[in-house]
């Protein structure tokens, strides 16, 4: 990213991204649940499991009340939120689940950001999704065989899912980066 530097990075805890340039974090809260359930079916009476999974899926969907609810509203709700995170990151426990209490007080700040900004999600579906043809294309071909190819690919698909995210024609928005085609261009070629 060289010297550029995000708001708010969304991310689901690995290491790289914790580390990548941002004002704030917010930590995806679905794989939080995820990871919350794989505690609880390992230890299924660890209640804090079971109220911390409880307490983010109420926070995610406050978030998507956020419209429907008076400003008051919203932010009596946070509080009440906020609190009941409070309490939970003082419990004491060994064992399964201790490393993600552990995170959780770690990176305490990067757990509800999306309640206070509009435009930062609770999870990072929508980047996963995105990511999901670079998966397939790397599974299926076996990896790329240079890194330039590597880096060409991901280069191309960044251009295309951020045209296609702002509702931008593909070939324009290629053409706009590097100058109008040499050939004639018409309609009956791409048939």
């Amino acid at each position: 990213m060289q010297d550029h530097r995000v708001e708010v990075w969304l991310c689901d805890c690995w290491k790289a991204q914790l580390n990548a340039p941002a004002d704030q974090y917010q930590i995806c809260l679905a794989h939080q649940i995820r990871n919350l359930q794989g505690v609880i079916e390992k230890r299924p009476r660890l209640v804090w499991a079971r109220k911390m999974q409880a307490l983010f899926q109420s926070a995610i969907h406050t978030g998507n009340r956020r419209e429907k609810m008076t400003q008051p509203g919203y932010k009596r709700q946070i509080a009440i939120l906020e609190k009941r995170l409070e309490q939970l990151l003082k419990q004491t426990f060994s064992g399964v689940g201790a490393n993600l209490l552990k995170r959780y007080r770690k990176y305490r700040d990067a757990l509800f950001v999306f309640l206070y900004r509009s435009d930062v999600s609770a999870h990072n579906n929508a980047c996963e999704r995105a990511l999901r043809p670079s998966v397939i294309h790397r599974k299926v071909m076996g990896s790329f065989r240079s890194d330039w190819g590597a880096q060409a690919y991901a280069t191309l698909a960044t251009v295309l899912n951020t045209a296609k995210r702002n509702g931008e024609s593909a070939f324009q928005k290629l053409v706009r980066l590097m100058g109008q085609p040499v050939l004639p261009f018409s309609q009956s070629a791409i048939a």
